[in-house]
């Protein structure tokens, strides 16, 4: 479920000072908002999680990171900004309520003029080679993104030393572009020329030996060397067995890397092979050295394990407890239920939280309870966003099993986000209500409340 961020070419790079003029975390970004409007951006962090930024108007958000992140403004999809620890950044809104940001005491540096040719993926895009019925011709392929990846790097060298490119922007550049280049090529692993053993044997050796690029764990912090590393880690999935993957990952790859591959992996199978998922656990936690990714997987395991009855319309609460819609709707009975189906990797439903939230505070001493139902499969992410939003997590449950559930298909939820109201009888009586923006919500709000 991870959202994949092209860094190059579209990002405006930023590189700013300590604006609030004191001594800020060095291994924080900090955010803030000087608009009238709510800023939402969506980031992906270190555990492959899209993770979803809400900031209130005049309000900070700091984000700890050990590596740089590439935020995507989600009100316009073409704004991303790479962020370094210690940037910090004011947040505007103009007149054509486009976003801009700046800093007090340094410039804001635009990455668009900084590379000028075309994304190395997008250049082969270009000439119909991504679409694998043409990756059939993968060396032709390889010829394009080669030559695409080369003009990128003369472009850095020719503006080495000027004012608008810093070094460490430059060693992060060449990186990118780099991996982004293996990334592209290793796409030819899992082709179904590749596969079928169709290719040239030196061309096909030469593929399987790209895991041999796989031995920077410095790089891990650059986006492209972690799609590389999938991409790599999808051709093995396709070739062995996933009772021996884990194993042959360890003996392999090395040190950080070796510890993503095997995260990675586990990841893969939790949302594909449940069964192998709990059948490698152990040897996961055994061959892993990282803290993070053994918890996060660990919590992966434990909700895999519970018994869930799949005749029940089951929700999972943030204590690990299961309960049932029926019990949640009964337990609220008496009351006008507004509920929200939502996730938080759903840019409209994130859209609509402020609105949600504001409509919350001003019926929190009403008869009326806001219910937030996620579809979210990654457990971790909806709860850190609960947390973010500063919503109540008594009323906020997951979906098991989400629109597979029984309960989606019984509520007819085939599109996210989507509302429905209850009735103080407990019945539905609006299966398909009005977002929480909508100006004439607030009406029928008052309406079924001041019913019998």
């Amino acid at each position: 479920m991870v959202c994949r961020i092209y860094y190059l070419i579209i990002i405006q790079l930023l590189l700013v000072t300590n604006l609030f003029g004191r001594v800020l975390d060095s291994a924080s970004v900090v955010l803030l908002n000087k608009s009238k409007e709510y800023c939402f951006f969506v980031y992906t962090d270190r555990l492959g999680d899209e993770i979803t930024v809400s900031i209130p108007p005049d309000g900070i958000f700091s984000i700890r990171t050990d590596k740089p992140i590439a935020l995507k403004n989600l009100r316009n999809r073409d704004e991303n900004y790479l962020l370094f620890q210690a940037d910090s950044i004011n947040l505007f809104y103009n007149n054509q309520k486009q976003l801009t940001m700046n800093s007090k005491t340094t410039s804001v540096r635009n990455f668009k003029t900084f590379l000028k040719f075309s994304f190395i993926g997008d250049a082969a895009n270009a000439k119909g080679f991504r679409n694998e019925f043409l990756l059939s011709t993968p060396v032709l392929r390889d010829s394009i993104l080669l030559s695409s990846y080369q003009q990128n790097l003369l472009y850095l060298s020719s503006i080495k030393g000027k004012d608008t490119l810093k070094p460490v922007h430059e060693e992060y550049s060449k990186r990118f572009l780099y991996y982004e280049y293996l990334m592209e090529v290793s796409k030819h692993l899992t082709i179904k020329s590749f596969i079928s053993g169709k290719l040239p044997k030196t061309y096909t050796e030469s593929l399987v030996n790209l895991a041999s690029k796989l031995n920077c764990d410095d790089c891990l912090e650059v986006s492209s060397y972690r799609e590389f590393a999938k991409n790599y880690l999808n051709y093995l999935q396709l070739t062995i067995p996933a009772g021996d993957l884990l194993t042959y990952l360890s003996e392999k790859f090395n040190g950080r890397t070796k510890d993503y591959l095997l995260f990675t992996a586990m990841k893969n199978l939790s949302s594909s092979e449940s069964e192998n998922f709990k059948v490698n656990y152990n040897s996961f936690l055994s061959k892993c050295n990282d803290v993070e990714y053994k918890t996060y997987i660990t919590n992966l395991y434990n909700f895999s394990t519970k018994k869930i009855d799949s005749n029940k319309q089951s929700l999972l609460a943030a204590d690990g407890t299961i309960v049932s819609f029926s019990d949640i709707i009964n337990k609220h009975k008496g009351k006008v239920i507004y509920i929200d189906f939502w996730a938080t990797w759903c840019a409209p439903c994130m859209d609509e939280m402020p609105a949600s939230i504001n409509l919350k505070k001003k019926y929190q001493n009403k008869n009326i309870t806001f219910l937030y139902l996620s579809m979210d499969k990654n457990i971790s992410s909806w709860k850190s966003t609960v947390s973010r939003l500063g919503l109540n997590s008594v009323d906020n449950f997951v979906v098991v099993d989400g629109a597979k559930s029984k309960l989606a298909m019984q509520l007819n939820i085939s599109s996210i986000p989507h509302y429905l109201i209850i009735g103080k009888d407990g019945r539905i009586i609006n299966r398909d209500a009005l977002r929480p923006s909508d100006a004439n919500i607030s009406a029928i709000f008052d309406k079924y409340i001041s019913q019998q």
